[in-house]
């Protein structure tokens, strides 16, 4: 069964062209963040967040790089927001 990405790329879930903000911008409303905050919101946030939540559910690199659509992991690990959370789970996972 071909996927949607394959039968129309530029419609497809995971590489296509979204306009997210109307989606983001009520989210953020709801959220009680102030119009000064919300109103700056674009798709480029979307995909920063959705990368980064990517990233910290697993420790595939690669996969995290080939939904994103990146060429080079180093690409991946600029959109990758880092937090003290992920440095915790690191040092948890070592035993440490």
């Amino acid at each position: 069964m071909a996927t949607l990405d394959d039968v129309a790329p530029e419609l497809g879930l995971v590489f296509g062209k979204h306009d997210l903000r109307h989606a983001l911008r009520s989210a953020a409303k709801k959220a009680g963040l102030p119009a000064s905050k919300w109103k700056r919101l674009s798709n480029h946030d979307f995909r920063h967040s959705a990368i980064t939540y990517w990233a910290s559910r697993t420790t595939n690199l690669a996969g995290v790089q080939f939904l994103a659509g990146h060429r080079h992991a180093a690409t991946t690990g600029r959109y990758v927001n880092a937090g003290y959370e992920h440095a915790r789970a690191v040092l948890e996972a070592l035993g440490k």
